[in-house]
């Protein structure tokens, strides 16, 4: 059975590809790779709340006041 996150991990593998000796896309996706693959959301939908949250929250505390 394929899960949601052999589908993504495809997806970045043939972006990678596709982009020849591009590191911006490949440099981007080692992140992701790791995140997908630690991800215990159970579909693409919730994965994406899930990243949407802690990005919020990462970005909410890399907030600095002058």
């Amino acid at each position: 059975m394929i899960t949601w996150q052999d589908k993504r991990i495809n997806a970045m593998n043939r972006v990678i590809k596709r982009s020849g000796t591009s590191r911006i896309y490949t440099e981007h996706f080692i992140d992701e790779y790791d995140l997908v693959i630690n991800s215990k959301s159970k579909n693409k939908k919730e994965y994406k709340l899930e990243r949407k949250k802690k990005d919020e929250k990462t970005n909410s505390s890399n907030v600095s006041s002058d």
